[in-house]
């Protein structure tokens, strides 16, 4: 049987820090320690454990999330992003008040373990990643404004359903019977105002009583290519730590004196010379050698001839073209105006409209008719104005309009009103003085005149 293969009799306590890298260690009938290494359990295909992630559960998503480094990647990149917004409330005319300070402050410090930004980048996170995401609150008597929020780990989350048809429902509370948070053997009850959800996918409601409501997105997608990245990365893992390519060696020497053997003690010594000299990352090539003429027959195929690492480009291509994250700006070798105009596009499709969707969810959480909270994001540098394009822009709008003016085309007044279009100016009040000669019924009268040349 396999324990016996891995049987070591009498293992002393100094040899114990072989545990930790096992898969299973114990005693069997006789006393004997057992212990077999972690990359048996990748020999045999049953054991997918490591690799499978049904991405179209919480549990499979969370899952990824710590163990696929291409899906943390790219969600991690997302919530770095979303981090450079900055807060601002206003009222419905979009005039800040310093009435409004106490949700700011509950907006820059959400819990006792978190900034605002960090609370934010979670909260991204938890979109891109389960397509939902859950928030605590706590509210103290009487009070509209929470006292501290917290995300809830998607995972730990339950929402029940009444089993009702959610299309003539308008409270959430009509559709969901329970909601709870399960915290280790400990079910935690949710009252309506405990918690509210923020979400970007399809909301699945079934409609039997009791059944769990689910979120479904396009991440729901990408279990296969998670499944095959971790497939290539432990094939990868087997290979180096586990030694070179295997194969046959066989004689290849057809003179006379072919078969002619060398001494024990010869043979000792040549594989002890060579495994001293050639032994890669603390382990020895297992071979014998021989100073005889040998033939060599591979078995296998190395990273190279497998091309396993090209599974992390297209794993990670997939999985941020799910996200609608663009893969050139986390990709080496993407060149300064790929990575540029992908990261503006990154801001402009997704990040600035997940932030519209975050902030109305705040609002509508936490600020109930009093404020509109929402998110900045004009001072990030890739979003800035290109002032070379404007300035271009400018010159060949003042141009053209100049042009129809001294054409007698447009008047002065509509020439001021077309190149307020293009730059900062108030066609009908004018700020500085200038003097224009304006013929009036052949008559030459000097008017000053506050405003820009055209």
């Amino acid at each position: 049987t396999m324990k016996h293969w891995f049987k070591i009799p009498s293992l002393k306590k100094s040899n114990k820090d072989m545990y930790s890298d096992a898969t299973y260690h114990g005693k069997d009938d006789g006393g004997n320690f057992i212990y077999v290494p972690k990359w048996v359990e990748n020999l045999f295909s049953g054991n997918r454990g490591n690799i499978d992630f049904d991405m179209s559960t919480v549990e499979g998503k969370s899952r990824a999330l710590h163990k696929c480094w291409p899906f943390a990647m790219v969600l991690d990149h997302c919530g770095r992003m979303m981090q450079n917004g900055r807060y601002y409330v206003t009222d419905i005319n979009g005039n800040e008040k310093r009435s409004f300070k106490d949700i700011v402050t509950l907006l820059n410090r959400p819990n006792v373990i978190q900034s605002g930004r960090s609370f934010i980048k979670q909260v991204e996170i938890s979109l891109k990643c389960f397509g939902f995401c859950p928030i605590y609150t706590l509210r103290a008597l009487k009070s509209d404004l929470p006292k501290s929020m917290m995300v809830i780990p998607p995972e730990l989350f339950y929402m029940e359903s009444l089993g009702k048809s959610p299309f003539t429902q308008t409270e959430l509370s009509s559709i969901s019977k329970r909601v709870y948070i399960r915290w280790g053997n400990e079910n935690i009850e949710l009252g309506n105002e405990e918690y509210f959800v923020i979400y970007d996918s399809i909301m699945d409601i079934p409609s039997n009583n009791g059944g769990r409501i689910t979120f479904h997105s396009p991440v729901d997608a990408l279990s296969t290519h998670t499944r095959n990245y971790m497939a290539q990365l432990i094939g990868r893992g087997n290979l180096i730590v586990n030694g070179g390519p295997k194969g046959i060696l066989y004689g290849n020497d057809t003179t006379d004196v072919g078969n002619a053997a060398i001494t024990p003690s010869e043979s000792k010594k040549l594989q002890d010379d060579f495994k001293r000299k050639y032994g890669i990352v603390h382990k020895l090539y297992e071979i014998m050698v021989t100073p005889k003429k040998l033939g060599w027959i591979t078995l296998g195929s190395n990273t190279d001839q497998l091309k396993l690492h090209e599974e992390d480009k297209a794993c990670l291509e997939a999985i941020a073209q799910t996200i609608g994250f663009d893969p050139n700006l986390i990709i080496q070798g993407s060149t300064y105006d790929n990575s540029s105009q992908a990261k503006k596009a990154a801001y402009q499709d997704l990040i600035i409209p997940d932030s519209e969707s975050i902030t109305e969810a705040l609002t509508n959480a936490i600020c109930k008719d009093r404020a509109i909270i929402k998110m900045d994001f004009t001072h990030v540098p890739c979003l800035q104005k290109d002032m070379k394009e404007l300035a271009d822009a400018l010159s060949t709008a003042s141009n053209a309009v100049a042009s129809l003016y001294n054409n007698r085309l447009i008047t002065f007044e509509e020439a001021r009103t077309e190149m307020s279009n293009f730059t900062d100016i108030d066609p009908d009040n004018p700020k500085g003085e200038f003097k224009s000669e304006i013929n009036n019924d052949g008559d030459k009268q000097i008017q000053k005149q506050a405003g820009e040349a055209v």
